[in-house]
């Protein structure tokens, strides 16, 4: 069976929302308080420390 292409994003409403994937992809926090940033400190524009959470999930 094909694999599923990765989500990147969805319609909220009138909002574009990144998934945590595209963050992941994207390399570092953009700074604008993102519902789905998996960096921490969140919100810190450049901040390249993925959270602990995250990682065990992704490693897994």
């Amino acid at each position: 069976m094909p694999e599923q292409p990765e989500i990147l994003g969805y319609w909220d409403g009138p909002y574009w929302v990144f998934t945590e994937a595209h963050h992941l992809r994207r390399g570092s926090c953009c700074g604008n308080r993102c519902r789905h940033c998996p960096f921490e400190p969140k919100a810190l524009k450049g901040c390249v420390k993925v959270r602990k959470d995250v990682t065990e999930r992704t490693e897994a």
